[in-house]
C-alpha cells in the first residue's frame, strides 16, 4: 500500500541519497559530524571541540542539546587552515 504514498515526506523518502553520500568503498557517509568526531579528527578534547563548534567558524545545527557540524563546512575550514591531510 506504500506504492501510491503521497505524504509530506515523500520527497525526503525518495531522495534518501541526498542525506547520505558514499566514500570510496561505497560505505554510507553522513553529511554531518558530531562534536566527538571533530575532537577525534583534530586530536583535541571534547571541551575544546565544543568551544570550536560554538565559535561560528563553520556551519552547525542544534537539535535539542545535540550539535551537528556540516561536513562540507568543516572540511572547507580545515583546508583553509592548512590542517587537512591532503
Amino acid at each position: 500500500m506504500t506504492e501510491g504514498f503521497q505524504g509530506p515526506f515523500q520527497n525526503a523518502i525518495s531522495r534518501e541519497d541526498d542525506f547520505m553520500s558514499t566514500n570510496e568503498k561505497g560505505t554510507p557517509q553522513s553529511r554531518t559530524y558530531t562534536v566527538n568526531d571533530i575532537a577525534a579528527i583534530l586530536g583535541i578534547g571534547r571541551a575544546s571541540a565544543y568551544k570550536l563548534a560554538n565559535s561560528g567558524l563553520f556551519k552547525t545545527i542544534r537539535i535539542g542539546n545535540m550539535i551537528r557540524i556540516s561536513r562540507k563546512s568543516f572540511e572547507d575550514w580545515l583546508r583553509a587552515e592548512g590542517l587537512d591531510e591532503e
